[in-house]
């Protein structure tokens, strides 16, 4: 596979954090009353919470000019741009609401500004089903839109909490793919030191949340939602033995019936979620084929990059080839990141 010829593949990265001046503003306004602190400083800016401590984060997350050229750098084709911690899940209903506009909004104007370049994954105000349909139904029509974002945990509400059940049925309904991110995950002050909360605790809180996704019936109460999950997976398909193997004997899940194994519900083909609004489809690729989209005919590998200063370049790419080149599929190879692990219910076998 690697001794293909994969010149003219153009990478799309799916996992690429941006922060407008429009959400920062409503930050720097609304947050003090909630504990929530943003401050701007000549080596970048802070923002801090109760759950997290960021900072300095570079100023090329808020300037699109720079994030072009970063792209173009490194090689990338399309960015569909995310929020990332600490998201719209601090403030009451009103802020909520209008932390999520003004990244919404913001995304949209980025991809107005840059069209071939720029998509965004809305995100909502979870915590208050109403205003987040109703933004949904908003910022789904906006240009440039094309998926929606939200937490492994909605502040430590598990996904399959019954309050999320509308959103997930209106998400369902306009055939949105969902991107999942860690936010304020598990280890606590034991996972403070060494930068683990990101090693080891994000992996962890994305397969916790694939888990009750599962067990808790989300995915066979809404089949047609698809659930894209952060950083290959995290430990997800590691221990997918252990939990298939614990769905079978252990009393708490054999109850709950489930009519297919966990590891059914997995897809392991790399998957973009981010739809063409002309054909009304979703393009996908797995390891031997690989879709256009856009009306571009040359192949693309989709990847992620995360944060600015943790982007594989190309040089990182020729390097990891020349290590480790079993471990990297063709696609794989271009991105020099893990897959997307898709989640969601399929047909019976």
């Amino acid at each position: 596979m690697l001794n293909q010829d994969v010149t003219g593949v153009r990478p799309v990265d799916i996992h690429a954090h941006f922060f407008p001046q429009a959400y920062l503003d409503v930050l720097a306004e609304e947050g003090p009353r909630f504990n929530v602190e943003y401050r701007a400083a000549e080596e970048g800016f802070y923002i801090k919470t109760d759950a997290r401590f960021q900072g300095p984060l570079p100023y090329r997350v808020v300037d699109l000019k720079k994030r072009i050229a970063d792209m173009d750098a490194q090689g990338t084709a399309v960015q569909a741009m995310s929020l990332t911690g600490p998201m719209a899940y601090w403030g009451d209903e009103e802020v909520s609401h209008k932390l999520t506009r003004a990244w919404n909004d913001a995304a949209s104007a980025a991809h107005v500004q840059y069209p071939t370049r720029l998509l965004g994954l809305l995100t909502l105000p979870m915590l208050f089903p109403d205003r987040a349909i109703d933004e949904l139904n908003r910022a789904s029509k906006l240009p440039g839109i094309r998926g929606v974002y939200m937490g492994t945990n909605i502040n430590h509400r598990d996904l399959d909490d019954p309050l999320f059940e509308p959103i997930f049925a209106r998400i369902e309904a306009l055939d949105l793919p969902i991107f999942l991110h860690p936010l304020q995950v598990v280890g606590g002050q034991r996972t403070a030191p060494f930068y683990l909360s990101n090693m080891l605790s994000f992996p962890f809180d994305t397969a916790i949340a694939a888990c009750h996704l599962i067990f808790g019936g989300v995915l066979d109460r809404h089949p047609k939602l698809q659930f894209s999950l952060p950083h290959g997976g995290g430990v997800l398909l590691m221990l997918m033995g252990r939990i298939d193997h614990g769905s079978a004997v252990r009393p708490e899940i054999e109850k709950l019936r489930l009519p297919r194994p966990p590891s059914k519900y997995l897809q392991l083909e790399i998957r973009h979620g981010v739809r063409d609004r002309r054909s009304g489809r979703r393009a996908h690729h797995d390891r031997e084929r690989l879709l256009p989209r856009h009306g571009v005919r040359k192949a693309r590998a989709f990847s992620g990059s995360g944060k600015y200063n943790e982007r594989a370049t190309k040089d990182d790419l020729r390097r990891q080839c020349r290590t480790n080149p079993q471990a990297l599929t063709k696609q794989q190879a271009l991105a020099a990141v893990p897959p997307r692990i898709g989640l969601r219910r399929v047909p019976s076998e």
